[in-house]
């Protein structure tokens, strides 16, 4: 059935993109900007240190030869290179192969945005016909050049991991090297050829080149691609997201989708710490796309994106930014999280949003040896009163989370309010886990 289910999304995809039409209106962020970047083409160095570091950039962008790093692209297109391929990381049997293009053209194209010198729009002209020219010979969309160790073209490697076939791990899927990060820096240069030199083409290859990716997925349940997205893949999120803003055309916003890593987005949305000894590079990306899928959709599901301000509690530093003070309140650490308990009262302060309504959400535990009853205030205004039962030796602990909503007049043109815990009737205040402000629908 999923074999059949990829012939079909196959088929559909190849008749959309040999159908192409003009790009859709590119898709409106919907999140404010509070400031904007100058575009590079407004911007000329003159002189000075920058200047100098830019000229050496450019030089060297210039002494690199394009037909060399397209000649795997070719070869595993069945044309002939244009020149010897380079070597190292892309040489041939380093499972990186192919790469340096992509990185090459976002270069080039950025250099011209930054310069004016045509010898930039030339090479960025140039590298992307070059890969429409590879495009075209594959016949399906794809562009590459990786090969397994015993020499299987990546291509095949695909169409196997479209059938179900996933070993995935680290940085290996099915044989290859992270493919899917090697083919994000592909993916990226389309973009940037496009975005900064006004390459039309670059957009068409782009389109047709995500429609190849899709097909590749379409068969796949979610736990199949959960599983192979434990793979490193690059920025695959964020440039289907960006080719969703750039064409207005939802269907690549869900083609992004299909690339967010739950097991490192969702943990982070719930605010566990859960990166250390994890590769940076290959979680950085992951991030940087769910940031550009929540600018063009507001989409606050995840928590992340709602979140206007997250205090630790127990955690120094954290305590420290947020200005925390109280009295007979101590720190402490349950189930390798931290938190702070109080026979008295503890407060926090917590940056608001007056443009939005505002929900305070306090995480606890039921491990609890005695009943706790305790208030809840927001400068100094009762938002709600809590009570946590004592934990029988038969009940299971666990953490869960309270919302108290905040009156719209106690955040009126502020910035920051005073989130205060303190105990009731004689009582204590149980140990919070986290607290943190978000804007409530």
């Amino acid at each position: 059935m999923k074999r059949c289910l990829c012939i079909v999304a196959a088929l559909v995809a190849l008749a959309s993109w040999r159908a192409l039409a003009q790009p859709g209106t590119p898709a409106k962020m919907v999140i404010a900007q509070k400031a904007r970047a100058l575009p590079l083409s407004h911007v000329r160095l003159t002189g000075g240190p920058l200047k100098h570091a830019q000229d050496l950039n450019g030089a060297y962008l210039l002494s690199l030869e394009p037909d060399r790093m397209m000649a795997f692209l070719r070869k595993s297109a069945a044309l002939e290179p244009k020149a010897e391929g380079y070597g190292g990381w892309d040489g041939p049997g380093r499972q990186l192969t192919g790469h340096i293009a992509g990185h090459y053209l976002s270069g080039v194209s950025l250099m011209w945005a930054a310069t004016g010198d045509a010898r930039y729009k030339e090479r960025a002209d140039y590298l992307v016909a070059e890969l429409k020219a590879v495009q075209d010979t594959q016949g399906d969309g794809y562009i590459g050049a990786q090969a397994d160790k015993d020499g299987v073209d990546a291509k095949a490697l695909f169409q196997a991991l479209a059938k179900g076939t996933i070993r995935s791990g680290g940085f290996d899927l099915n044989g290859l090297w992270s493919p899917w990060y090697v083919l994000h820096k592909i993916y990226a240069g389309l973009r940037d050829a496009y975005r900064y030199t006004g390459n039309r083409t670059a957009l068409d290859v782009e389109i047709k080149y995500a429609a190849w990716a899709e097909s590749i997925l379409a068969g796949l349940d979610g736990a199949q691609i959960q599983q192979m997205l434990a793979t490193e893949f690059g920025g695959m999120n964020e440039v289907m997201a960006d080719l969703y803003a750039d064409t207005g055309d939802t269907r690549w916003l869900a083609l992004s989708d299909r690339f967010e890593h739950r097991a490192i987005i969702e943990p982070l949305a719930r605010r566990e710490d859960i990166l250390a000894g994890k590769h940076g590079n290959t979680q950085v990306p992951k991030l940087l796309g769910s940031l550009v899928r929540y600018l063009y959709t507001g989409n606050e599901a995840d928590g992340t994106a709602a979140t206007v301000a997250f205090a630790q509690p127990g955690q120094m530093q954290t305590e420290r930014d947020f200005n925390q003070q109280g009295e007979n309140s101590t720190p402490v650490q349950f189930e390798g999280r931290y938190g702070r308990r109080s026979t008295n009262w503890f407060s926090f302060d917590l940056p608001v949003d007056p443009a939005y309504p505002m929900v305070l959400v306090v995480t606890y535990n039921r491990d609890e040896r005695q009943r706790r009853t305790f208030e809840i205030l927001v400068d100094g205004v009762k938002v709600g009163e809590q009570a946590i039962e004592r934990r029988s030796p038969e009940k299971k602990t666990g953490f869960f989370d309270v919302e108290y909503r905040v009156p719209a007049g106690l955040i009126q043109d502020k910035q920051k309010v005073t989130v205060r815990l303190q105990g009731a009737g004689g009582s204590e205040v149980a140990a919070v886990y986290g607290i943190r402000m978000i804007r409530g629908s």
